[in-house]
This record gives structure tokens, sequence and C-alpha cells, in this order.
């Protein structure tokens, strides 16, 4: 058993986890950080004669991590994983596979020139080279952090959800975005903005505006993060004082609250510990 001031310790990083998911949730789904930094110079596959790689950061069924210098830099280099799941299993021709992967990274490379934000990894470059290659020389050089250790976090099986993080220059950052997309779900009537959400009693539904779902990710991510993450964040070494206003954050699932609704409730939250 931990002793009460390390309980107190563990409480306040989950509160502080909690608020930065909070945070990256509501700037992304309202698009408060897709400010753009296409100014800013981008190393291309001409500076990767300066790039140097040695151990695996990590892998997955996409992509492989590796870590990297360039000019003395401390960089990660996210290429394809040509043993990953997700080649493997591909039935297509290998050509196709490739190509396939080759536009999910040509996509996160996209997300992540586009984002802006001290909560994002930075994307220092990238090289997409004709064919006739090596496969691992489609990649994207990135700002290098350390993968989060669960650890520290307390809850051991939470550590499949902190995937997506790492902790570069002491900030917890969001590393991978592959999966991200900006912008609201097309439509053409109120038909199309139903999300059916399994286990919950009826549907999120909004209005088709100007042939688009607006407030229809909002809504669906942060019912996904009340119902995934919040109870595993908040579930341990609460201090009582909190209790009343955890358990009101955690009926978000149930009363349909929006990202900034709940964001207000959080900053409540950390106020009052």
């Amino acid at each position: 058993m931990f002793s009460a001031p390390k309980r107190k310790l563990f409480s306040l990083l989950y509160v502080v986890l909690f608020i930065i998911i909070i945070k990256l949730l509501r700037n992304v789904i309202l698009g408060q950080f897709y400010e753009g930094n296409n100014d800013i110079e981008l190393l291309n596959c001409n500076d990767y004669k300066y790039l140097t790689t040695s151990s695996v950061i990590s892998e997955g069924w996409n992509k492989l991590v590796l870590k990297g210098t360039w000019k003395n830099i401390s960089v990660a280099l996210k290429t394809i994983n040509a043993k990953g799941h997700a080649l493997r299993k591909c039935s297509n021709s290998q050509e196709k596979c490739i190509e396939k992967q080759e536009k999910n990274l040509a996509q996160e490379a996209h997300i992540f020139k586009s984002l802006n934000h001290s909560s994002v990894l930075k994307l220092y470059g990238y090289c997409f080279p004709p064919s006739n290659r090596h496969i691992r020389d489609s990649s994207l050089i990135m700002e290098f952090g350390h993968p989060v250790d669960s650890f520290l976090l307390v809850q051991k099986d939470f550590k499949s959800r902190l995937k997506q993080f790492v902790i570069a220059q002491n900030t917890f950052k969001l590393c991978d975005v592959d999966d991200l997309q900006i912008g609201e779900r097309p439509c053409y009537s109120n038909s199309h903005c139903v999300s059916d959400l399994k286990g919950k009693d009826g549907n999120i539904q909004v209005p088709c505006k100007n042939g688009k779902c607006y407030g229809l990710n909002d809504l669906v991510n942060v019912w996904k993060a009340c119902r995934t993450i919040f109870p595993y964040l908040l579930s341990f070494g609460a201090p009582k004082s909190a209790q009343d206003l955890i358990e009101k954050i955690l009926l978000c699932r149930e009363n349909s609250v929006d990202s900034l609704k709940l964001d207000t409730q959080v900053k409540g939250l950390i106020d009052s510990i």
C-alpha cells in the first residue's frame, strides 16, 4: 500500500494528466490550435544525409519509430514498419499495401505540419522519395520524446492508453495523430448527423448546418473519453474534498456534456485541490 503523501502525489499526477487530455481534446475538436506552422522551413530528403539512427523506440501495427540524431540534435524517425501487422496482413499487392501506408504517413505529416501547440510534438521534416527505394526512406523527423512510464501514473492497465503520448522537454505531448481527422462530418440532412454509440440509451444527434454536422465530433469524443479514460484517471486516490466534483464530471457521459463545459468542470476540480 502507498503512504498518504504518495497517494496524494499520484492523485495529483492523474488530475494533471486529465486536464492535459481534456485541453487537447477541446483544442483538436474546436480547431483552437489548427493554426498552422507552414512558415517554418522543414527538413527535406536532402537533409537526411546528416541524420543517423540507432535504437528502436517503439513499433506498432503501422509504424516504426527510431531514435536518431540530426546535427547533434536528438530526434525521432517515424517510418513504415516493414514487419508490422498492417503490411503482413494486407491482402493487396505489396506495392499497393506500401502505398497505403505511405499515404497514412503523409497524412500524419500534414496534420503535424498544421498543428502548432506546446502539447503536440514538433515536426522537423519529412521525406517521401520517388519509387525504387527502401521502404524506410519514407519517413518523418520528429521532436524526440521518452515513452510515458505508466508506473508513474500507478495504474498499469492504463498503459495502453498512454501510447499516444511521450514526454518531450519535460512536457506531456501527443505523438500519434494518424487516426485524427480535422473537420466535421459532411451531411445532407439531420439523419446524417447521428452517432450510434453502443451501451448508450439513445444516440448523439446534432443538426446538419451548411453541409456539416457541427458539434458531433465534440460530443462523441467527450462521451468516449468519459467512458474509457476519465474513470481510470480520477478513481484512484482522489481527495475526499473533490469527490463531489469528480462524480459530477463522470456524469458527462449521461448528460451529453460538450468539451467547453467539461473543461470548465475540470478547471474547477484543479482549483479545488
